[in-house]
């Protein structure tokens, strides 16, 4: 009772076949890791303060947002106001500025100042927000 050469060049093909799908499927998700380390988007909230307005919250963000491998980013200031970014500067490598600093918030105006520049914003409703604000309260 012995084997023929066909009967075991059968099973061989067998494990042949799952040893190569299994490099091939090892390969595809290695691939995937190294992509996503190398060349993906990492975004990071390092450190968050919250200044409330009057037409809402004013965010004041340490974020590392990258593309590619973070490996010594410096990190960005971002200044963002219901939803929408203000101000957003990258500090230089090895350097404290600039960095959102000394942020004043007093009715509609937001200043601060960033080691390079001051900086004062003023913020009042749009012509058409008012109208859309005056038809709600008309009830139209």
């Amino acid at each position: 009772m012995t084997e023929t050469h066909a009967e075991s060049k059968k099973g061989c093909f067998g494990v042949s076949l799952l040893i190569a799908l299994g490099a091939g499927i090892l390969g595809l998700i290695g691939g995937a890791i190294l992509h996503s380390v190398f060349a993906g988007h990492h975004f990071t909230v390092l450190d968050e303060k919250i200044y409330p307005t009057a037409i809402g919250e004013l965010r004041c963000r340490a974020v590392s947002d990258t593309y590619g491998w973070s490996f010594l980013d410096p990190a960005d200031t971002q200044l963002e106001l219901n939803g929408r970014t203000l101000y957003r500067a990258k500090r230089y490598f090895q350097e404290t500025w600039p960095v959102a600093q000394d942020v004043k918030v007093a009715g509609n105006t937001i200043t601060w100042s960033d080691g390079e520049y001051a900086y004062s914003l003023q913020i009042s409703p749009s012509p058409e927000q008012r109208q859309n604000v005056d038809e709600k309260k008309a009830g139209r």
